[in-house]
């Protein structure tokens, strides 16, 4: 027994006294299976490049996000550094540094809208030519080659281009506000316009007897200024007088002057719940009927041509041949159309006031609501813009 013990106790001694074998190395990590070929586009590996350095600089060196366009001082850059415990970039110090969101490190440059925008910008107030631009999807009429008041403010990015075209925007709703339906708000040409009748510019309103015949008035009224073609207009009366009566029942209308020696007559026809207009031209020696529901009015051209001729045959003696003159029923295609049930008189208004300036029809529906408002303010201060 004791013997066994002695064995034992030498042998951890003999155990104790050897030297302890070195350590054992790390065991090798076996590399991770990729998807990816080993092979890699150059240019795949630079982008990727670009994109890790952009994520470093925006993870690692940025403190603070500043807009784009912002300059900042090389103090703050400093500052920034120490704070991040990086070693900050040394760049020369008229170079800006430019941060942003989703945006690489550099200036911004101006697109054409920015370039257009600071144009129309710069055009004085009062003036009416302007450029088509947009920005953000924002579009700016145009009409023409000239920027009418749009509506009646031109807004470029939440901006005023004209104060005058603010004032003239509360004037139109105060005309709409409380009132009266009897206050006389405009008075000229033997008619007056009461708040009943303006309100019929309103939206989806169908226009009177008074608001036409004012506006007509003030379309003749311009055509007495000096580059304009001499225009006559007829009352809204007149059609259904001579339709229903004749030649002689309209013979007075024309006391005292010679209907022939206006360039453009223009003659408001009603149709039950629809409003058109007739245009004769005598320089070219035409008759044209036109219907903003594209509906043909041939018979209409032809019975103002035969009063035309008895116009003619008992005021000059002199007899109209019907193959020099043209009666022409407006193709739909040819002319703006409605797209409504309510607008047909502001067409009919806009028709005449744009063929008294020999202007080519280049409004559309898009255009009432706008239209509507200025001929309020037009009839309130009985001048056309």
């Amino acid at each position: 027994m004791y013997q066994w013990l002695l064995g034992a106790l030498g042998a951890l001694l003999a155990a104790a006294r050897r030297p302890a074998p070195p350590p054992a190395p790390p065991p090798r990590k076996r590399p991770s299976h990729s998807s990816e070929s080993p092979l890699k586009d150059p240019d795949e590996t630079q982008s990727k490049k670009k994109k890790s350095d952009s994520a470093a600089f925006k993870g690692e060196n940025k403190v603070e996000e500043v807009s784009a366009g912002v300059k900042l001082p090389d103090e703050a850059t400093s500052q920034a550094a120490s704070v991040s415990n990086v070693a900050p970039t040394t760049k020369p110090a008229e170079k800006i540094r430019y941060v942003s969101y989703g945006f690489s490190p550099k200036r911004p440059t101006k697109t054409p809208a920015d370039s257009a925008l600071e144009e129309v910008d710069n055009i004085p107030c009062g003036t009416n030519t302007c450029l088509s631009t947009s920005r953000n999807d924002k579009y700016h009429t145009k009409l023409g080659g000239t920027l009418t008041l749009r509506p009646l403010i031109k807004k470029l990015e939440g901006r005023l281009c004209s104060t005058a075209e603010e004032a003239m925007e509360r004037e139109v709703d105060a005309v709409f506000g409380q009132g009266l339906p009897s206050d006389v708000l405009s008075s000229a040409f033997k008619l007056e316009i009461t708040r009943e009748s303006i309100c019929t510019l309103r939206e989806f309103q169908w226009l009177d007897d008074e608001v036409i015949n004012f506006y007509m008035n003030l379309v003749k009224e311009r055509s007495k200024k000096e580059g304009y073609p001499t225009v006559h207009v007829f009352s809204t009366f007149f059609y259904p007088k001579l339709l229903s009566g004749g030649y002689n029942a309209v013979k007075r209308w024309t006391r005292g002057m010679d209907l022939f020696s206006c360039d453009i007559i223009l003659v408001p026809v009603h149709l039950r719940e629809h409003w058109t207009l007739v245009a004769i031209d005598t320089r070219e020696k035409s008759v044209k009927y036109y219907d903003s529901l594209g509906r043909n009015g041939d018979w209409i051209c032809e019975i103002f041509f035969r009063y035309l001729q008895e116009e003619s045959c008992k005021k000059r003696k002199v007899a109209l041949t019907v193959s020099e003159w043209t009666l022409q029923s407006m193709e739909p295609d040819d002319i703006p159309q409605q797209y409504n049930a309510s607008d047909c008189g502001v067409f009919m208004c806009k028709y005449a006031e744009y063929i008294s300036q020999d202007k080519p029809l280049t409004f559309n529906q898009l255009h009432m609501p706008f239209f509507r408002r200025r001929m309020v303010w037009e009839i309130i201060h009985q001048q056309l813009l």
